[in-house]
């Protein structure tokens, strides 16, 4: 229901092996819906930013928004959304490992071995 949500997207180009690419997309899927579902609420100024790049060997992708923060005890919990699972089941599929920090809102980041 928002007029405008200022979208930063910083996109490396990257060929990327499909095995990873789709669990990837998938993740990054669930995350930005995440954030259009729950984060703007009564939020004036809402943003979101998606950064995927590479580095030291692996892939980074940041998705973050200026909302009010995740519950990082419901996150945490092993109950929980089928989105949330879905999430955490592409992360341990890709070997990798994500981080959550609540800062002026919700920060994911992703960091995932790079396979050609």
């Amino acid at each position: 229901g928002k007029d405008k949500i200022n979208i930063r997207l910083d996109i490396a180009d990257e060929l990327m092996n499909v095995d990873q690419a789709i669990p990837l997309s998938l993740i990054v899927n669930e995350l930005v819906t995440n954030a259009f579902k729950y984060a703007f609420e009564d939020n004036q100024a809402p943003e979101l930013t998606v950064i995927l790049k590479r580095k030291d060997g692996n892939i980074v992708l940041q998705v973050a928004d200026n909302g009010k923060g995740v519950n990082i005890e419901e996150w945490t919990d092993k109950e929980g959304s089928f989105g949330k699972e879905l999430i955490q089941t592409f992360v341990k599929q890709l070997n990798g490992y994500l981080d959550i920090a609540v800062n002026k809102g919700s920060q994911f980041t992703l960091s995932i071995p790079y396979a050609t």
